[in-house]
C-alpha cells in the first residue's frame, strides 16, 4: 500500500512542480511584481501560516511515519526532511506570488491556481485539473491508509478492509459539502488541533513520557 502511494506521488509531485514553475514564469513575464496592498481577511492572519503548516504536516504523518520506519539511517531522514521542506517552501512561495499577482481575478475561484491556468490552452487547463485531482486523490489515499492503520489498531475485531470502506464512505459524505466550504471550515480547526498535537509531541520528547 505504501509503495502504491509513493508510485502515484512520483508522477503527481513532479508534474505539480513543473506547473508551478511554468505558472510562476508566466506570471512574472506578464504581471511583474505585485505592487498593491490588501488588508488581512481577519485579525488572526499572523497565525495562519502556522495553522497551514501544522495541518498539512499532521496529514503527511500518515505516510511519513511508516515511511521513516523503513529507513534505519537518521541522516537520510534528516536530509529528506530538509530537502522536502525547502522544496515545499519554495513551491509555496512561487504559488503565493502567482496568486497574489492574480488576486482580483481569482478571489472567488474554487481552485485559484486552476483559474489562472484557465486562460491558457484548454488542453493545458484540463491537464492541470487532472494534476489537482491527483493531488487530492493522493491525499485521500494517504490519509485513508494512515487512519485505517490507526483505527484498526484500536479496534482489531473489525478488519482493515472494512475500516477502509467505512472511512471512504465517511469521506464521501463529508465531501458533498463542497471543496471551498470544507477548506474554509476544517483548515483552521484541524490546524489548531495539529498545533496542539505537535506541542504534546515536543513535551513527550522533553519529558520522555507518554502523550495523553
Amino acid at each position: 500500500r505504501l509503495n502504491g502511494i509513493l508510485i502515484v506521488n512520483s508522477f503527481v509531485v513532479p508534474a505539480m512542480i513543473l506547473f508551478n514553475l511554468i505558472i510562476f514564469s508566466y506570471t512574472w513575464y506578464t504581471k511583474g511584481w505585485p505592487t498593491f496592498n490588501v488588508a488581512p481577511a481577519h485579525d488572526f492572519w499572523v497565525i495562519s501560516p502556522f495553522l497551514y503548516a501544522s495541518f498539512n504536516l499532521s496529514l503527511a504523518l500518515a505516510v511519513l511515519v511508516p515511511l521513516a520506519s523503513e529507513s534505519k539511517n537518521p541522516t537520510v531522514l534528516w536530509a529528506g526532511g530538509m530537502i522536502g521542506g525547502l522544496g515545499l517552501g519554495l513551491l509555496l512561495f512561487l504559488s503565493n506570488y502567482s496568486l497574489t499577482a492574480y488576486f482580483y481575478e481569482i478571489i472567488n475561484a474554487e481552485i485559484p491556481m486552476a483559474k489562472i491556468v484557465s486562460h491558457w490552452h484548454p488542453l493545458l487547463h484540463g491537464f492541470f485539473n487532472l494534476i489537482i485531482f491527483g493531488e487530492i486523490f493522493t491525499t485521500l489515499v494517504g490519509n485513508i491508509f494512515g487512519l485505517t492503520k490507526q483505527v484498526h489498531s484500536l479496534y482489531p475485531e473489525i478488519s482493515s478492509k472494512r475500516w477502509m470502506i467505512i472511512l471512504i464512505f465517511i469521506a464521501y459524505v463529508i465531501s458533498q459539502f463542497g471543496f471551498s466550504k470544507l477548506i474554509h471550515l476544517f483548515y483552521p480547526v484541524f490546524g489548531y488541533i495539529s498545533i496542539g498535537t505537535f506541542a504534546l509531541l515536543l513535551l513527550r520528547k522533553k519529558n520522555k513520557g507518554p502523550v495523553i
